[in-house]
């Protein structure tokens, strides 16, 4: 038995008690020296959660809740190693929910009132705020990704009922299985028409914003059909087609952003949406695109991030030295001019070089419109470290034709253009769905009022069955709509003013159960 999956949510108890991060940095190690360089995205997994949970130790000093933060990071890298190793169907399933549970507890991190916990430069623009907090953050994240979760269960259930829980063994998928796996990883990767989750999903700390965008969540995604390409081989232009306009998409609005970490959010959309390009048309040349953009993309999550944390604000005036010059590297990987960047592009049509130019533009931004103060500390550091692994590869002449995309740092001198700075109100059209369920739920119940009133109007003969009937109904109606609700409100409650570990106690046990019983399967 592969006790290795288990580690993680090992350092999740200690450090749910501890609160120190000793736990994660520990299991980190050891899983980064058993499982090496054999495989490329575990190594890309247990890499960068190794740098984030050292750099976090600077950079989490001053959370509220220290232990609510350690146990779920642990668990956001246990149920990511555990998608990466397992190849049972149920088992890939749970680490997939696994994920999501993990995401939205690292969103509601900070507290409401924390200018760092939240997404946005405020204003009303057309039909929505422009501001998100924590748990409004949340909130998005967790209601998008898990319609992907289900389709997802339901997808591999049917696929496992025509060829056992092996997903290696798997054939040609049916069409419904297909399309809800796709679904699944759409979702997941934050592709159209699901992209702004990830956006506001920067209300979580930038160690989890480095994580969760480079090696864990969104990366699932496409890591999902590259796994099962064999499968759905024959559905690759949906990938194609959908990848290709997320990375227009996300590649032009990144230029646009005012916030840091919003403008790498958008960019990680871009990146993977190559990825799932080529995901099932292409499987290698998306893995090397997944292992390029995770390595850039916390190297420049950790740089910006060293900022924000020195200066208190989400739009930091200037870099470090060091932070600089660990964008710069990451930059030149994605480019092409770094081992991995080009071995990476390699493998991909000369027509990428137009992504590419993208890439430039909004790296040169943070580059070339803020000021330089000071060498860096630590933070910064490992901000290069990670850009250095790029390095960790055979050599491999770039291409000349890979040069213009340098034309692209001109475009850090781009206008102002308020449809792409509110990505093109797509944020609008996640309230507008809000709004729509809200007048469903309004006219549900207002119909179940119509009806109460024609039962009780009744002739005389169905009276008391009429009473009875509505008698149901109404207690149905009070256990959902105001019992229910008050339970929950209690049980938050008290949630809230117990310490982390007691409740996090229950639910490791629990988690943990359910991996050896999936293990047992």
């Amino acid at each position: 038995m592969d006790i290795a999956p288990i580690l993680p949510f090992v350092g999740a108890a200690v450090d749910s008690l501890t609160k120190r991060g000793a736990g994660a940095v520990a299991v980190a190690a050891i899983l980064t020296a058993l499982s090496g360089l054999g495989n490329s995205l575990l190594f890309l997994l247990n890499s960068v959660f190794l740098l984030t949970a050292l750099y976090s130790l600077w950079y989490v000093r001053d959370v509220e809740r220290p232990g609510w933060y350690w146990a779920w990071l642990d668990v956001f890298y246990g149920s990511m190693y555990l998608f990466l190793t397992t190849n049972n169907w149920l088992a890939l399933v749970a680490a997939w929910g696994g994920l999501d549970a993990a995401s939205w507890a690292l969103i509601l991190t900070y507290p409401e009132d924390r200018d760092v916990g939240r997404v946005g430069y405020g204003g009303v623009g057309k039909y929505a705020k422009w501001i998100w907090t924590p748990a409004d953050s949340a909130m998005r994240a967790i209601v998008t990704v898990e319609l992907g979760t289900a389709a997802l269960a339901v997808g591999m259930a049917l696929g496992a009922s025509l060829y056992g829980p092996d997903i290696t063994r798997w054939g040609p998928l049916p069409p419904t299985a297909s399309a809800l796996i796709l679904l699944a990883a759409f979702v997941k990767a934050a592709q159209l028409p699901f992209t702004d989750w990830l956006m506001t999903a920067m209300s979580a700390p930038t160690p989890v914003s480095a994580l969760l965008h480079s090696a864990t969540m969104v990366a699932a995604g496409p890591i999902l059909l590259i796994r099962l390409a064999p499968a759905l081989a024959s559905y690759w232009p949906y990938a194609l087609i959908v990848g290709l306009a997320t990375a227009i998409y996300g590649g032009v609005v990144a230029i646009w952003q005012r916030e840091p970490k919003v403008l790498l959010a958008s960019s990680t959309a871009s990146y993977l949406g190559l990825a799932t390009a080529f995901s099932l048309a292409s499987p290698a040349a998306a893995a090397a695109l997944i292992m390029m953009h995770g390595f850039a993309k916390a190297s420049l999550f950790m740089a910006v991030g060293e900022s924000i944390h020195h200066e208190g604000t989400r739009f930091p005036k200037s870099y470090t030295l060091l932070g600089k010059a660990a964008m710069a590297l990451a930059l030149a990987s994605l480019l092409g001019f770094l081992p991995l960047g080009a071995y990476a592009k390699s493998q991909l049509p000369e027509w990428e070089t137009a992504f590419s130019l993208l890439s430039a533009g909004y790296i040169g931004i943070l580059l070339l419109r803020s000021r330089t103060e000071g060498l860096g500390g630590p933070m910064s550091a490992l901000a290069l470290i990670s850009a250095a692994l790029e390095l960790l590869h055979a050599p491999i002449a770039p291409s000349p034709i890979w040069l213009l995309a340098l034309l692209g740092l001109l475009l850090y001198m781009r206008p102002h253009v308020g449809p792409l700075e509110r990505r093109l109100y797509l944020p609008a059209l996640f309230s507008a769905v809000g709004r729509g369920l809200l007048a469903l739920a309004l006219a549900v119940a207002r119909l179940d009022s119509l009806i109460d009133r024609g039962l009780l109007a009744s002739p005389r003969g169905w009276y008391r069955l009429a009473r009875a009937v509505a008698a149901l109904d109404g207690a149905a109606d009070s256990l959902l709509h105001m019992r229910f609700v008050d339970a929950v409100r209690r049980i938050s409650t008290y949630f809230s003013s117990v310490d982390v570990e007691v409740y996090l106690y229950g639910l490791g046990a629990a988690a943990l159960a359910v991996f050896v019983v999936l293990v047992v399967i």
